[in-house]
């Protein structure tokens, strides 16, 4: 038995998000975040976009950024989910996410991709993100 069999914690493994096999978001209810939470985007494992996203569940959520990435078909998210004290620091979940579609959204004036939640890097993540959106 390894170290990693004896304890599971030291070495998680990804969590896949099961329920968006359906590759679609509108029939999950969307968390609204008052405060944009920024989001970086890594494309292809090294490029990295700036963003945004503003509605969120444990299904996907509403990506905006300068950038089209309707050509894509897989990012990794990094979202930095603002603290609930002005003295704690912001906590960053990573999750894989299937680009649904992509519009330019002219009342932010940004293109706006719907994603859908493939994997969680890990069970802490997600356990984190559901206990901030049922707050």
């Amino acid at each position: 038995m390894t170290n990693a069999d004896e304890n599971p914690s030291t070495n998680p493994a990804p969590i896949p998000v099961t329920a968006a096999s359906t590759g679609t978001i509108a029939s999950h209810p969307l968390h609204h975040a008052f405060h944009k939470w920024h989001t970086d985007i890594l494309v292809d494992g090294h490029d990295v976009y700036h963003g945004f996203i503003k509605d969120i569940s444990m299904h996907g959520t509403k990506l905006f950024l300068d950038h089209n990435l309707q050509n894509l078909k897989q990012v990794k998210l990094q979202i930095q989910i603002p603290p609930l004290h002005a003295t704690d620091k912001h906590h960053v979940i990573e999750v894989t996410a299937k680009i649904i579609d992509s519009i330019y959204d002219s009342d932010e004036e940004y293109f706006r991709s719907a994603v859908v939640f493939q994997q969680f890097s890990s069970e802490a993540e997600s356990a984190y993100l559901e206990s901030r959106i049922n707050q």
